[in-house]
């Protein structure tokens, strides 16, 4: 519990008690049986309401205590009038349709006691002190009200967020299942080509080798025939072993030619130059690695021009035995506090997809360096 609670909790038992016991010390002894015992009923069923009831039990509460407290009032005139301040806090902080008619209610009880037995100058100070809290209790309900709409949004926030990670975790596992299911099916391509088309020949061959085997004792010339007709067979099959092979290569795309295209086009649209340059010797890519590639310079030439103000801009793609090395460099405004936006966090993504890393700086420029697994096309 927050402390404006804590300290309108303390003020509400010091409502209730206060005078209550102020009242009892007051009063002749003659009236203390009835007194304390409907004084008990009072404080119970103001605990009861806090802890128990709830609807139409906590407006019955509400109601038997401005009974009780109007009771005794005309059983002990003294200070017990001031109990309603207390039922008016529980009023505030619990109802919202009902609340008027309540407020309306304690303020007549609350007017009725005290011109019973104070001047009209009394009635005109409660009235005001009446007025004043009733104020304040509504502010202070609205601001908790704001607190709660507050803390309802985390949650529902929080609750967002819990399932976007859930869902992120599906879809990388789902990743992972296709990646193997598109194994396999690629295995069950490759072991039917080999099955229709070498497999075939070489069972032919082995068939022709054998009868050979048996004609030449029997008839030279004719086995000659069919070991010459045999060996064109193998030659035949080398040359299909070769086509197979080449079949069943995947056809990979050309990435340096769509990069140079997209610089080329970013150039020509924005006239901001651009230097690009290769290093090491270049080695067909996987096509996540080249999707991550395209999408992230493009991401990070957009940004260079659209947030740094650049004049000039410098890539280079290093390859390597390990790993590819993508360095971005420009000469713009730079960044000394750097908050990731949409962009940036999508690039970290798409990296952590194919197992790269990334780091940006923003002294002198901006700089961005990206790291990604060697994982070429076999």
């Amino acid at each position: 519990m927050s402390k404006p609670l804590n300290h309108l909790t303390i003020c509400r038992y010091v409502l209730l008690l206060g005078p209550i016991i102020g009242t009892i010390l007051n009063t002749s002894v003659s009236v203390y049986p009835p007194l304390v015992f409907l004084s008990l009923c009072l404080f119970i069923n103001a605990q009861l309401r806090i802890r128990l009831f709830k609807n139409r039990l906590f407006l019955c509460s509400l109601g038997l205590e401005v009974l009780l407290v109007l009771y005794l009032h005309a059983l002990a005139p003294g200070y017990v009038h001031l109990v309603l301040f207390a039922t008016l806090i529980d009023v505030a902080l619990r109802l919202k349709k009902e609340s008027y008619y309540m407020v309306i209610l304690i303020a007549a009880a609350l007017l009725y006691t005290v011109y019973r037995s104070f001047s009209m100058e009394w009635v005109i100070i409660t009235l005001f002190f009446f007025l004043i809290t009733c104020l304040l209790l509504r502010q202070l309900r609205l601001e908790l009200d704001k607190r709660i709409n507050t803390e309802e949004l985390y949650d529902q926030i929080r609750k967002n967020n819990y399932e976007l990670e859930s869902a992120k975790v599906r879809l990388l596992n789902y990743a992972k299942q296709v990646k193997k299911i598109s194994q396999l099916e690629e295995r069950n391509r490759i072991s039917r080509e080999l099955h229709d088309s070498i497999g075939h020949d070489l069972t032919g061959i082995l068939m022709q080798v054998d009868a050979t085997m048996h004609i030449i004792p029997l008839n030279q010339e004719k086995g000659l025939d069919m070991l010459s007709s045999a060996y064109q067979n193998i030659r035949h099959s080398i040359d299909n072993v070769s086509q197979t092979v080449r079949k069943l290569h995947p056809i990979t795309t050309n990435h340096m030619h769509a990069l140079n295209a997209l610089i080329e086009k970013f150039q020509k649209d924005t006239g901001v130059p651009i230097a690009f340059k290769t290093t090491g010797m270049t080695y067909p890519l996987h096509p996540n690695i080249e999707i991550v590639l395209y999408k992230n310079i493009r991401e990070a030439l957009t940004n260079a021009v659209r947030h740094g103000h650049v004049e000039h801009i410098h890539i280079l793609l290093h390859y390597n035995s390990q790993h590819i090395q993508l360095t971005i460099d420009d000469d713009g405004t730079g960044c000394s506090n750097l908050e990731k936006g949409l962009g940036l966090k999508g690039m970290e993504e798409r990296l952590e997809l194919v197992g790269g890393t990334i780091a940006f700086s923003g002294d002198k420029g901006f700089h961005i360096h990206m790291t990604i697994p060697r994982k070429e096309v076999e």
